[in-house]
């Protein structure tokens, strides 16, 4: 499966993120894929790779770690400009035909447009001190439960 978002935001304060695009538009877009192998009907494998660009760092920021942090020196209001890539490996279980768990292993990488834009991981809650993160990549599993009805 594929799948594409495309997105303006007119009127955005914004300094162009490429060569071409409007002052004052912020542009982000997306391209993922999805691949899915059903080895039986209650087990399903997935993997997704996910590419997103925000071009003038007007979509992606880190609120709670960041913006919570005013008044200590060097807070980060600003957003991340620059490249997003997310890797996600997945195990889906139905034990019944409304019910699936579903745990992955997820990757998330950044590929900033200049050196001056900040990294967006690294640093927990409470350690937002300094501009944005320290890390140009994170990796994490989870699981959830979705139950349709």
């Amino acid at each position: 499966m594929f799948q594409n978002d495309n997105a303006w935001q007119f009127n955005a304060n914004v300094a162009p993120g490429n060569t071409g695009q409007q002052p004052g538009t912020a542009q982000w877009y997306s391209f993922v894929n999805y691949l899915f192998w059903e080895f039986t009907p209650e087990w399903q494998g997935a993997v997704r790779l996910e590419y997103f660009r925000d071009n003038n760092g007007y979509i992606v920021s880190a609120p709670l770690r960041n913006e919570s942090q005013l008044g200590n020196p060097g807070y980060w209001t600003g957003g991340f400009a620059g490249n997003f890539w997310e890797l996600t490996f997945g195990l889906n279980w139905y034990p019944t035909h409304n019910l699936m768990f579903r745990p992955e292993l997820r990757y998330d990488w950044f590929t900033p447009n200049n050196d001056a834009v900040p990294l967006p991981y690294g640093k927990p809650l409470g350690q937002g001190i300094d501009a944005g993160g320290d890390q140009y990549g994170q990796f994490f599993a989870g699981c959830d439960v979705v139950w349709q009805f």
